[in-house]
C-alpha cells in the first residue's frame, strides 16, 4: 500500500543494471513523480532507460540518469516536456536518435560561446 503512494526514487551508485532497471520500470507507482538513478555504477545503458521511459507514469516530471552511462540529449529533466521529449528520443531511431543528440549540443555550445563575453585583445 505504501509503494502505490509513493512521489520519489533515488538511487546513487546503486548496481542494479538494465535487467533491474527493466524491473524497476514495470513496478513505478503511478503516484511518482521524480526518479533519480545517478551514477556510473548503476549500469543502466539506452535500453534500461528506454524502458522506464515506456513505462513511466504520467506524474512523473522529474527523471535524472545523471552520470550515468544512459546516451541522450539531456540527462537531467526536471519538466514533464522534457520528460516526454525524452520518450520522444527512445523511440526514435538510432540515426534520429545521433542527431538528436548532436542539434542539443551544438545548442549547448552555441548558448556558451553567446553568453561568453568578448575577450580583450
Amino acid at each position: 500500500k505504501e509503494c502505490k503512494q509513493l512521489l520519489s526514487i533515488s538511487m546513487m551508485d546503486t548496481p542494479i543494471g538494465d535487467e533491474g532497471a527493466m524491473a524497476l520500470a514495470r513496478s513505478l507507482p503511478p503516484t511518482l513523480t521524480s526518479l533519480h538513478l545517478v551514477g556510473t555504477h548503476v549500469g543502466i545503458t539506452n535500453k534500461g532507460a528506454a524502458e522506464i521511459v515506456k513505462y513511466m507514469p504520467t506524474t512523473l516530471s522529474k527523471l535524472d540518469f545523471s552520470r550515468s552511462q544512459v546516451k541522450c540529449p539531456r540527462q537531467y529533466m526536471k519538466f514533464r516536456e522534457e520528460v516526454l521529449e525524452l520518450k520522444a528520443f527512445f523511440e526514435a531511431s538510432e540515426e534520429e536518435q545521433e542527431r538528436m543528440i548532436s542539434r542539443t549540443r551544438a545548442e549547448a555550445e552555441a548558448k556558451i560561446s553567446a553568453d561568453r563575453p568578448e575577450q580583450i585583445r
